[in-house]
């Protein structure tokens, strides 16, 4: 077939598309397109660079690469409300994600509850969402759903760190940093946990970024040794039940489903191995912050 200019431009079209994308269009030289096809095309396109560019908006603000003067007139431009209640988050996955875990995102959220979505690396993505006020359900118990959701349709393992809500863009910025801090807490002191959220990090906050001198210091101030005890599985599992339960030895038993004496036998082992009896507070508190710095 002989190129015309419609289908010139039809070409340029399903290139640009292909760019932009990184999908692949198999489409024959000798196609032929009407004028309904090339504007429906045309239109995909300018929406996609449209979601695209409000994106990199975004992207770009949480990482602190816009000038906060230039902000109301870039979000007229995106179409994005400077008052709006927002969260930012970072999913961390534990192996690389693909295309289907931004569908299973976008399936998850309701239009209007999420704002945009975008990797970080090829293990995160983040996320920025505006919760339903109206809704009974917390930012917690939502992620919760998701990492299930991830678990169950996706086969895959997900944690999450939430930032403190912001009512304004400009405050997009410290909830990201808010997130990545989330994020790093729970991997030094909550590996287990699949969502953290800032305002829940607690004395974690507080110990988070202390220099390594310090914290060798504080180690050989407590066990009276640069090498900390060991302790194992059980009595670990003892330490941190005793905690859970504000250092009450019947509730604390009846949690581990043992004899209140044998619990006693285990807080004496305890003693003995780290030199503190954590049934007095004050031991309790250095043991509890001394075992999060190990």
């Amino acid at each position: 077939m002989k190129n015309t200019p419609e289908t010139d431009n039809y070409k340029h079209l399903v290139n640009e598309l292909c760019q932009i994308t990184g999908i692949e269009f198999n489409v024959a030289t000798d196609t032929k397109i009407d004028e309904i096809s090339a504007a429906n095309l045309r239109s995909l396109l300018n929406a996609y660079k449209i979601n695209r560019s409000k994106t990199a908006f975004y992207e770009n603000l949480l990482r602190g690469n816009l000038n906060y003067s230039e902000l109301p007139s870039l979000a007229k431009t995106h179409h994005v409300p400077i008052e709006k209640t927002r969260i930012v988050m970072i999913l961390e996955f534990e192996n690389t994600f693909g295309a289907s875990a931004f569908e299973l995102l976008k399936n998850f959220f309701a239009a209007d509850y999420n704002e945009t979505f975008f990797a970080l690396s090829e293990k995160e993505i983040g996320a920025i969402i505006c919760p339903d006020s109206n809704s009974p359900e917390s930012a917690d118990t939502i992620c919760s759903d998701l990492v299930y959701a991830f678990e169950s349709d996706l086969f895959c393992s997900v944690k999450i760190a939430l930032g403190k809500s912001k009512n304004a863009l400009s405050g997009l910025p410290e909830s990201a940093r808010e997130a990545r801090i989330a994020q790093e807490v729970r991997k030094r002191f909550h590996p287990n946990k699949t969502v953290i959220a800032y305002d829940e990090l607690g004395i974690g906050r507080l110990l988070y970024g202390i220099p390594e001198n310090t914290v060798k210091e504080f180690i050989t101030e407590t066990f009276g040794s640069e090498t900390p005890p060991t302790l194992d599985a059980e009595l670990s599992r003892t330490i941190h039940a005793f905690f859970d339960n504000n250092l009450n030895i019947a509730e604390t038993a009846r949690e581990l489903y043992v004899h209140r004496n044998t619990l006693i036998h285990r807080l004496t082992k305890i003693e003995q191995i780290t030199g503190k009896d954590i049934r007095i507070f004050e031991n309790a508190v250095l043991l509890k912050i001394a075992l999060m710095l190990m």
